[in-house]
């Protein structure tokens, strides 16, 4: 080989070598994606599973058996019977069984009233549901419960 052509190659060679480095520099520096790799994340609603937000007592007005309703007639219209005469008297003794046995029928509904419990639960899907128990429910606010056939139980996880 001619010694002119070694020459410009070494020459060539070492003016490009710096740019070479300074490339490779610059490549390794070269900032990479910082976001991690995230996978996805299989979402599982439980659409029958919910939290406890509230547990309260609410009293519920008794059932009329129609016996406060009679009696209260009765007497009423006795009363009513006492007053006046004439048509006075059956205009009053009318009046007062209506009105008897109306006031008779809510008497009898306040004396049968009962003391009921709501166990009041968020859903996972956001709508709230309440239920109602005869007795004091064990249920307390936080707890994560699970609708199976209408009935609140233990959610497992």
């Amino acid at each position: 080989m001619d010694s002119r052509l070694i020459k410009l190659q070494l020459l060539a060679t070492a003016l490009a070598a710096p740019a070479f480095v300074a490339c490779l520099n610059a490549t390794a520096a070269a900032p990479t994606d910082p976001a991690p790799i995230v996978l996805a994340q299989a979402t599982t609603e439980c659409k029958s599973c919910g939290e406890v937000t509230a547990v309260r007592s609410v009293e519920v007005a008794g059932k009329g058996s129609g016996v406060g309703a009679g009696v209260g007639a009765v007497v009423g219209g006795v009363l009513g019977n006492k007053v006046g005469g004439g048509t006075g008297r059956a205009l009053a003794t009318v009046g007062g069984a209506v009105a008897g046995g109306y006031a008779g029928n809510e008497i009898e509904k306040r004396v049968r009233k009962e003391t009921q419990f709501e166990v009041v639960v968020r859903m996972q899907s956001g709508k709230t549901r309440v239920f109602r128990f005869e007795q004091e429910p064990t249920w307390e606010v936080g707890d994560l419960v699970k609708v199976v056939n209408g009935a609140l139980v233990q959610r497992d996880d």
